[in-house]
């Protein structure tokens, strides 16, 4: 019943299938430029992703914590070779260190109050020079924008402005979008201290928005260097390989 429900809800919103369209088509292209020998999904979820990331990998392993997730995308995947899922945390991974050559995290790390814990467990279980492909929600964005004037009017006008915070790292309270959003200087300092250099980053989430989602999905694709790391985009996606020892995050 709830993979049904997914399923509608997927099929019956153009917001999503454009954002699932593009997204997909990025992590494919980037996956291009990694060593895709064993890769590792982190936050797999019902499988939405999976499919692009098998397709590029000769050992895949699909980790989430929702057990009905797993379950959801385990019948999907009945009698396919080379696929493993297992139940576990993102912060206490299952797995030996060094153990993947390239790791893929989407829309998963905003959940977490503490990101640096799931960036060093990423670095400990990626090979020395693997790669880590992962998308992280940004300020400021259109997202947060129309956030912050929904909440404003309906708080009139007490709601704490989520856009232009001075703080680095804060909650959305919110319902409709919970979890927590970073600057993107904070965001790519996050990542060099947690032994992550960035080699490319991808624009995405826009193409969500009226107008621009009738665009094709391959026209938001090849838009998506341009607009990657660039304010008002609601998500980046980046291409990073396993650096130098991390320094310590305070």
């Amino acid at each position: 019943m709830l993979s049904r429900c997914l399923a509608v809800v997927q099929r019956d919103d153009p917001a999503r299938r454009a954002s699932a369209a593009v997204e997909s088509a990025i992590v494919g292209e980037l996956l291009e430029r990694t060593d895709s020998t064993r890769i590792l999904e982190v936050g797999t979820g019902t499988g939405r992703l999976s499919p692009v990331i098998r397709s590029h990998a000769r050992e895949y392993l699909g980790v989430d914590i929702d057990r009905i997730s797993l379950g959801i995308a385990a019948n999907s995947w009945a009698g396919r070779p080379r696929a493993e899922l297992l139940q576990s945390d993102a912060r206490r991974l299952p797995f030996p260190a060094r153990s993947f050559t390239s790791v893929v995290l989407v829309r998963l790390l905003h959940w977490f109050a503490d990101p640096s814990l799931v960036l060093a467990e990423l670095r400990r279980v990626i090979r020395p020079g693997g790669h880590l492909i992962r998308s992280v929600n940004s300020r400021p964005s259109l997202d947060t924008l129309s956030l912050d004037v929904w909440s404003h009017l309906r708080s009139r006008g007490r709601q704490l402005s989520v856009t232009f915070s001075r703080s680095p790292f804060i909650p959305i309270r919110s319902t409709e979008h919970p979890g927590y959003v970073g600057s993107r200087a904070w965001i790519r300092a996050l990542l060099r201290d947690c032994g992550f250099v960035e080699l490319e980053v991808r624009g995405a989430g826009y193409e969500r928005f009226p107008l621009i989602r009738n665009l094709p999905p391959n026209v938001c694709v090849r838009l998506s260097p341009l607009v990657g790391g660039r304010c008002w985009v609601p998500s980046d996606i980046f291409l990073l390989r396993s650096g130098p020892a991390p320094s310590t995050v305070e």
